[in-house]
């Protein structure tokens, strides 16, 4: 029943890496109304040992992140607090961030998770 929310607490405490667009969707899918932990950021903390605020974010980044910002975090090991700072902007704002970033990351590649 939890088993993305385990391996999202295995990822969360290092060991196994796990992107940050894949950790706010397994978030965002437990504090749903259908989910393990309908609307309880308390709890969720809890169990997976991690603040309200980050949970809070955590659902942000997956709520108003754009699909191509959230296309260019994946697999990155970017973490929430940076992944928040470019959600909380506008889209227009976002488009301009990824695009930047892009040609920031031509020159000088993104680690990625899996590397």
């Amino acid at each position: 029943m939890y088993e993305g929310l385990d391996r999202l607490k295995r990822a969360l405490h290092p060991g196994q890496p796990m992107d940050i667009v894949e950790q706010c969707e397994i978030v965002a899918k437990a504090l749903s109304p259908s989910g393990e932990f309908p609307n309880n950021k308390r709890k969720l903390g809890e169990y997976l040992g991690v603040s309200e605020n980050k949970l809070y974010k955590m659902e942000i980044v997956h709520l108003k992140m754009i699909p191509e910002a959230k296309e260019w975090f994946k697999g990155s090991i970017y973490q929430v607090n940076t992944a928040y700072n470019v959600a909380v902007l506008n889209s227009e704002a976002q488009e301009t961030f990824v695009r930047e970033a892009k040609k920031l990351e031509s020159d000088n590649p993104i680690q990625k998770v899996n590397e």
